[in-house]
């Protein structure tokens, strides 16, 4: 069977009926597998991404613990290291009073 007769797809010739029939069965096939090729691409391109974004993520989780870490550490530091002023300059201040 020649390109012309696959062109249109309702005209057969007279005595190729069953060799049409199958010529015809074979490109839808062929078509059929080219598109789940396609989709697989497509997938496989999506599950890519989508792993890709998964890893920036879990980067910036990292980098965000980090951050949350270091102000943690300067926030406790500050705070104990104010109570520690306070305390000792209150003492100081109360026994200069009491020994008045």
């Amino acid at each position: 069977m020649d390109a012309v007769n696959f062109q249109n797809v309702g005209q057969q010739p007279a005595g190729d009926t069953k060799s049409g029939t199958t010529d015809q069965l074979l490109m839808v096939v062929m078509e059929i597998r080219d598109m789940l090729r396609s989709q697989n691409r497509k997938a496989a391109e999506e599950r890519e991404m989508c792993e890709e974004d998964e890893d920036k993520k879990n980067d910036w989780k990292l980098a965000a613990a980090a951050v949350d870490r270091m102000f943690f550490i300067t926030f406790s530091v500050l705070f104990v290291g104010g109570t520690l002023i306070f305390s000792v300059t209150f003492s100081v201040a109360f026994l200069h009073v009491i020994s008045m």
